[in-house]
């Protein structure tokens, strides 16, 4: 390396203090002569360090992201003439204004919305599992990883601003610690790129070639998401990448291409959000764009005292817009809830209607919103449409966060996991000897008692085979599985999912083996042994491996 090459050259030339020339032997009349002096070889310039080598593609469909809001931090304000601390607020960190007030149901803020609408009052949920947190610290950042991973999540899809008082990205300390996390070949990440008409968030022309050298820097991370061997970057708003025309984004995916190509790097699979530019529909379609996408899978944005049901209920008919307005694929989106009124702790003056906000959002209408997303999906053919980006993570301001809270745990994470991976698969076990147990995805109650919980793929892998598990029971009404479609000669009463046949990069598999005992019960274990070992008593035989699961 360069670092080498430079200690050696010191070396070479006596460093370390020591003299360039050495005395030699004295020569007949006994006088001290010099040897020549060889100079010390040139010092080379630094070498770049090779770009890192990718992690591993993920190749199993669909691929699901989250919208990341990486200013959980001090960041939040550098760039934003805001007076702090915010009045009336009691959080401890200055950037969790209104989140917390809202919480804790106290504060000026809160207040107000109380008196306005009492019914809808409940914030029990603002506030993450983990607690309040600063994003420069990557340990955080860590854990997101350690949660969303558990919860299928493949990449997170970060917001990526720029910041004009810095010449350089902003708002971007979650981001940063992505990078630095020591387990982020867990997950994938990409980036989102807004630049809209915002004083704070637009890059001037002046700044364009310094932000498309930082992005490219940043796709060219291992952890990157890639398909096919190319970078996926979303530019969700390019109409304040200088004066946002189609000519002007145009240039700048040009420039990131180029800086990219520089490193050997392929070009981008760029996928565009509805505000990419500002131009129309015609001038858009010409753009170097391989698909669309969108923050929130509606046609009209969200007002005060919004229709979730309605949201749900367009959701088939807005991608099919997009698909005749465009003509491109499109990489769909979800979207939990949306309610921020706790930013009216930064205008308590503003009116009821200047907030946003779902008045009828539960936790079951969002699946039902995955589910709608999920079955269109499944009629596209283009391979960007098997990615599918959700908001979000954590905008704890906003309404909009998968991160598990104190109040539904990860609630909503296993709704996800669910609808785009697996279904819930039940070990039950009989109250006679006689019933044995069963194991199935339907809830069962009495006489029967739950004992184990496990989830199972619900759809099949083209790239990463995956095995069929089948529900039976036998003459003697005992019900096992089995991964034969015809149950081995018994009923069939039908398919409860898919299992991996081997573990890929899928993060938190764990097998799952078939195990029976001489009355003819059969059950599951995660145990190789069947949990023979703790019960010798009982002759239980592992009857072989099913397949891998993931722990409930």
């Amino acid at each position: 390396s360069g670092e080498n090459t430079t200690n050696n050259a010191g070396n070479a030339g006596g460093g370390g203090g020591g003299s360039a020339t050495m005395p030699s032997a004295q020569d007949g009349g006994g006088a001290n002569v010099a040897p020549p002096v060889v100079a010390a070889p040139p010092v080379p310039p630094p070498v770049s360090p090779p770009i890192a080598q990718p992690y591993p593609e993920l190749t199993r469909k669909p691929l699901v992201g989250v919208y990341y809001f990486g200013v959980w931090s001090p960041a939040l304000y550098d760039d934003r003439t805001v007076n702090l601390p915010i009045p009336n607020s009691i959080a401890t960190l200055s950037w969790w204004v209104g989140v917390e007030d809202f919480f804790m149901k106290t504060g000026a803020a809160y207040n107000v919305w109380a008196q306005r609408t009492p019914n809808l009052i409940d914030f029990s949920d603002r506030k993450p599992n983990i607690g309040y947190y600063d994003l420069r610290d990557a340990s955080v950042v860590e854990r997101h990883i350690d949660q969303a991973s558990k919860g299928s999540i493949d990449f997170f899809n970060f917001y990526w601003f720029w910041s004009k008082k810095n010449n350089a990205p902003g708002y971007a300390d979650g981001l940063k610690s992505f990078r630095q996390a020591s387990n982020k070949s867990k997950m994938r990440f990409a980036i989102s790129i807004y630049a809209n008409n915002n004083p704070d968030l637009n890059i001037p022309d002046e700044d364009i070639p310094q932000a498309a050298a930082a992005i490219a820097d940043t796709v060219a991370d291992p952890a990157y998401l890639r398909i096919g061997g190319r970078p996926v970057l979303y530019v969700s708003d390019g109409r304040g990448i200088g004066d946002g025309m189609p000519a002007t984004v145009t240039n700048f995916i040009t420039l990131i291409q180029k800086a990219l190509a520089t490193n050997g790097m392929p070009a981008p699979l760029i996928i565009g959000g509805a505000g990419i530019a500002n131009g129309t529909a015609a001038q858009i379609v010409q753009m170097p764009i391989d698909a669309l996408s969108c923050l929130h899978p509606r046609s009209s944005g969200v007002i005060a005292g919004d229709d979730y049901d309605a949201f749900v209920a367009g959701i088939p008919s807005y991608y099919a817009g997009m698909l005749s307005t465009y003509g491109k694929p499109v990489a769909p989106c979800a979207a939990a809830n949306i309610d921020e009124r706790p930013l009216q702790i930064h205008n308590l003056a503003a009116g009821p209607d200047a907030f946003r906000y779902y008045a009828n959002f539960t936790p079951y209408k969002f699946y039902l919103g995955l589910q709608a997303v999920r079955s269109w999906q499944k009629t596209q053919t283009a391979a960007l449409s098997d990615i599918v980006s959700i908001y979000a993570w954590n905008e704890w301001w906003e309404g909009g966060f998968l991160e598990p809270n104190i109040r539904d745990g990860d609630l909503l994470l296993n709704l996800v996991q669910r609808t785009f991976r697996t279904v819930i698969l039940n070990k039950y076990a009989g109250s006679t000897v006689a019933m044995g147990h069963r194991v199935t995805t339907q809830p069962l109650s009495a006489p029967w008692t739950l004992e184990w919980t496990w989830k199972v793929f619900n759809e099949q892998d083209t790239k990463q085979s995956r095995t069929p598990l089948y529900e039976c029971r036998d003459t003697s009404d005992r019900y096992f599985v089995s991964t034969r479609a015809d149950c081995e000669g018994s009923a069939a009463l039908g398919m409860l999912g898919f299992l991996a046949a081997g573990q890929y990069d899928v993060q938190g598999l764990v097998p799952l083996y078939r195990c029976s005992l001489p009355s003819g019960d059969h059950f599951v274990s995660g145990n190789a042994d069947c949990d023979a070992s703790s019960a010798p008593a009982f002759n239980i035989h592992t009857d072989g491996l099913l397949g891998y699961v993931f722990p409930y």
